[in-house]
C-alpha cells in the first residue's frame, strides 16, 4: 500500500524560479519586437522622407606665396564654396570638415577642423576658407611629385584637385536626426599664374568656373 505522503509529491506544482525565468523570457522577447519595430518605423519614415545630397559648388580659388624649394611646396589657398540644400522637408547640418589639395592625386596639403554650418530647408550659404601649410617652409613631396610640379608651374599652370570630407546631418522636425559622411570632390582645376620675373614663386588664380562638385558617401571622418 502507497505512502499518502509520496502520492502528494506526484501532484506538486512546478518550482516558482521557472515560472518567473519564462515570464523575464517573454519579457525579454517583447522588447526585443518592440525596439525592432521602432528600427523599423525610422526606417521607413526616413526612405519616405528621402535626403536628398547637399550641392556643393567651387566659386574661386586663389593660389598666392607659391614656393618650391628643396623638395618641399609652401603656398596659401584661399577657396569659396557655395552649400546649398536641396531638401525641403529636412534641415542640413555639416559640423566638421577635412580638406586635401592633390596635384596628380598624391596629397601636398591637407587640414581638419570643426565648425557648424546649418542650412535650412532649400537654404544656401558660402564658405570661404584660407588654408596653408602647418610647417613654415611647406609640405614635403617625392622627388617625383616635385619635379612634375616645377615643370608645370614654369608653364604658369597648375591642375589640382580639391577634397572636402564633412560629416552631415539631416534634421527632421519628429524624427531622429540622421547622420553621414560625405566627399566633396573638385577635380580638374586649372590654376594659371601670371608671368613673373622669379620662376619659384608666384600667384595663380582658377581659369574659367570651378563649376559643380562631385558628392559621394564616405566611411573617412
Amino acid at each position: 500500500m502507497s505512502s499518502p505522503t509520496h502520492s502528494s509529491f506526484n501532484g506538486a506544482s512546478p518550482p516558482d524560479h521557472s515560472r518567473s525565468s519564462l515570464c523575464v523570457l517573454r519579457l525579454m522577447i517583447l522588447l526585443v519586437l518592440f525596439f525592432v519595430l521602432i528600427i523599423l518605423v525610422i526606417s521607413i519614415a526616413w526612405s519616405i522622407l528621402h535626403p536628398i545630397n547637399p550641392v556643393f559648388t567651387l566659386n574661386s580659388l586663389t593660389i598666392s606665396n607659391f614656393t618650391l624649394s628643396n623638395s618641399r611646396v609652401n603656398a596659401d589657398y584661399d577657396f569659396e564654396l557655395s552649400v546649398d540644400n536641396p531638401n525641403e522637408k529636412l534641415t542640413l547640418i555639416i559640423d566638421r570638415f577635412h580638406v586635401i589639395v592633390k596635384y596628380h592625386y598624391k596629397e601636398i596639403l591637407s587640414e581638419s577642423w570643426e565648425k557648424q554650418v546649418k542650412l535650412e530647408k532649400t537654404g544656401n550659404q558660402s564658405l570661404k576658407t584660407h588654408l596653408r601649410p602647418k610647417h613654415s617652409s611647406g609640405n614635403r613631396v617625392n622627388k617625383h611629385l616635385f619635379k612634375l610640379l616645377s615643370t608645370d608651374f614654369r608653364g604658369r599652370s597648375l591642375n589640382l584637385t580639391v577634397e572636402v570630407y564633412i560629416r552631415t546631418s539631416f534634421e527632421s522636425e519628429i524624427w531622429p536626426t540622421k547622420e553621414t559622411r560625405m566627399k566633396v570632390s573638385c577635380n580638374n582645376l586649372k590654376v594659371a599664374f601670371g608671368a613673373a620675373e622669379d620662376s619659384v614663386t608666384g600667384t595663380g588664380t582658377l581659369s574659367g568656373r570651378g563649376g559643380q562638385c562631385k558628392v559621394d558617401f564616405s566611411k573617412a571622418d
